[in-house]
């Protein structure tokens, strides 16, 4: 089986090695693109800072609430690999505000146990990122073979050249994240100064929107053999092969428009997935001004409309006023 080469290469000996070739700019794939190693990613992702207000209800019940800031990490898409992890919400900054409340189930002078309920939202605003997109009524044509102008596709309409469609459907558009939620419920183990936590967590979040258009100006490559060889056509929007009885110019739909791009293929979908989670902290209620430090991991993705898990690992300080 042979494929026909999408970059600098005429040919390629299979589809594997058509989709790795690391002189593209967008949408490389690796042959172990899903291998365990090559999708973790370390790093520092957003940074929070809230400040909130605690009260105590009675002797077994506090309440607590928060307002707050996203500060994001250096981590977002730029479109060079297909599957990149993201540390993080992808580069945005936004604001959040939240409620919790705990209540106090058992009670002796060694150790309490409890349960925590915490609600979340955040929204993020809009920034530029760079994003691939398919071709209307047409799934991963971000990969189909595309001549580089409406003008060169006239010109070379039977000849072997053309790029991947990759090449000019990856364009840096504004995103607009909306809004994300999340909810936790844990059951807590606490000690004098230390509490462990063990729980699990729900998370929401909205399809993003683009706020941009994209015009790629080129037009759609159509393959075909003849006598063993691999001719390379101009075929349109219907799917049609051009064959030389018309002039290109005259010829119904061969240039790709705006209105040809399927915005939503290049955005986030709307999420609904949860997880599990644990964590340690520390907390000093003896000082002046009352620390807490706390360190956690989680998983997320176990259950949900999600079909991808990720787990990572966070921390807070806490200081009281």
């Amino acid at each position: 089986m042979t494929a026909q080469g999408l970059d600098s290469s005429p040919f390629v000996t299979n589809i594997s090695d058509g989709v790795t070739q690391h002189n593209w700019r967008f949408g490389k794939m690796d042959v172990g693109c899903c291998a365990p190693d090559d999708l973790e990613l370390w790093g520092l992702g957003d940074t929070e800072f809230a400040l909130g207000y605690s009260a105590d209800c009675c002797h077994a019940l506090h309440f607590d609430c928060f307002v707050g800031a996203v500060v994001p990490g250096d981590s977002s898409q730029d479109g060079s690999w297909m599957y990149k992890p993201i540390l993080g919400n992808g580069g945005h900054a936004g604001f959040l505000v939240g409620a919790g409340a705990a209540g106090t189930l058992f009670e002796n002078d060694v150790i309490s146990c409890g349960i925590r309920m915490v609600a979340d939202m955040r929204y993020f605003f809009a920034r530029k990122q760079w994003r691939s997109f398919d071709i209307m009524g047409k799934p991963w044509s971000r990969y189909i073979g595309l001549f580089s102008s409406y003008n060169q596709a006239m010109r070379l309409s039977s000849q072997d050249s053309g790029t991947s469609g990759i090449n000019h459907l990856t364009r840096q558009v504004v995103i607009y994240p909306g809004i994300r939620a999340s909810a936790t419920c844990a059951f807590e183990l606490s000690s004098e100064y230390t509490t462990v936590a063990f729980g699990c967590m729900a998370r929401a979040q909205e399809q993003e929107a683009i706020g941009s258009t994209v015009t790629p100006g080129g037009a759609i490559k159509s393959s075909s053999f003849l006598l063993s060889k691999l001719l390379s056509r101009t075929r349109n929007m219907h799917d049609t092969v051009h064959r030389g009885d018309l002039p290109l110019s005259l010829w119904n739909r061969a240039e790709l428009t705006a209105q040809d791009i399927d915005l939503l293929s290049g955005t986030m979908e709307a999420d609904l997935s949860g997880g599990l989670f644990a964590s340690i902290e520390y907390t000093d209620t003896e000082r002046s001004h009352p620390i807490s430090l706390q360190a956690g991991c989680f998983v997320d993705g176990l259950f949900g409309a999600t079909i991808a898990q990720k787990w990572g690992l966070f921390g807070s300080l806490s200081l009281g006023l």
